[in-house]
């Protein structure tokens, strides 16, 4: 049976909870054969991820990237 998630109360996290949140459901998924990344984008996914653990405010937040997308066009 399919499990309920209050997606209010996630909305009430900060973006860093809500991040951490996002890396913890990401190390649930296993790596199979069956998944649509090649071996290239997997390694990649995981390339950006660690640089991300190492490095997080390289990253840029939902608002950042909405400025820059905006700043673009």
């Amino acid at each position: 049976m399919a499990q309920s998630i209050d997606i209010q109360a996630i909305a009430k996290l900060s973006v860093e909870q809500r991040l951490k949140l996002i890396e913890q459901i990401w190390e649930t998924l296993e790596r199979r054969d069956d998944e649509p990344f090649s071996d290239a984008q997997w390694a990649e996914i995981q390339r950006r991820l660690n640089n991300y653990r190492r490095n997080p405010s390289s990253a840029l937040n939902y608002d950042q990237y909405k400025a820059l997308v905006r700043s673009l066009t």
